[in-house]
């Protein structure tokens, strides 16, 4: 984790310095850059926390990792996006400013709410499963058996549910937007139709996003028949 905690570190120092240096909002009489500044000031606090985490359960120092990860990740392609270094065929792709804060935010409550009594109770029930040498027979489709700690098949469960989970987060948001934009272009357009064209979302963890733009494949309705009453 001290490992870690200083890469966090790096990579709050990498958004630090151009936040300070380069920017359009004078900031102590600096031409600062506010978001950069937020997102190296998360970082350093982030690094303080992963560096304190051994002591904390092993059962939410698996979360402080993934967070950290993904915070070193985040934070260092925005700083690329920022300084022009994004290769721009990837520019979809670019990750958006929120998202690196989003994540150290979470480290920090990871880190916070293990000194909550009440949680420490519960992780003391799942800590066990995350520090045992023992071993067992690993499984994997036709590729055989294989021996490996259960401490490890653990984290490895915890890293697949949170990176699901947060494929699913990004999935919606994206679906949502394209119902709204979808709903935008209906009604607005004298048309009846729907469209949409599957492009590649914005979100490094989004894998497709539908919008409403020019249709790929375009569904025209009949027109609406007016209704008439029939006597008898």
């Amino acid at each position: 984790m001290k490992q870690l905690s200083i890469g966090v570190a790096i990579a709050a120092a990498i958004a630090l310095v151009p936040g300070i240096t380069k920017g359009g909002v004078d900031v102590l009489g600096l031409a600062a850059d506010p978001t950069l500044l937020s997102i190296g000031a998360v970082g350093l606090m982030l690094a303080l926390t992963t560096f304190r985490s051994p002591p904390i359960s092993p059962f939410l120092r698996v979360f402080s990792t993934i967070f950290a990860v993904e915070y070193v990740v985040t934070a260092a392609a925005y700083v690329a996006v920022q300084a022009g270094w994004w290769p721009p065929s990837f520019s979809e792709l670019a990750p958006p400013a929120s998202l690196p804060i989003t994540v150290a935010i979470f480290g920090l409550l990871v880190h916070l709410i293990s000194f909550i009594p009440v949680i420490r109770q519960i992780t003391r029930l799942a800590d066990p499963y995350f520090v045992t040498n023992d071993h067992g027979d690993l499984q994997i489709g036709g590729f055989g058996a294989r021996q490996v700690t259960e401490r490890r098949v653990a984290s490895s469960l915890i890293v697949a549910l949170v990176v699901i989970n947060q494929l699913q987060v990004g999935i919606n948001v994206r679906l949502s937007f394209f119902n709204r934009e979808s709903w935008i272009r209906t009604t607005s357009s004298g048309e009846r139709s729907f469209c949409f064209e599957p492009r590649i979302s914005s979100d490094f963890w989004t894998l497709f996003e539908f919008r409403a733009a020019e249709p790929k494949i375009r569904f025209l309705l009949p027109p609406a028949q007016p209704r008439t009453n029939v006597d008898g």
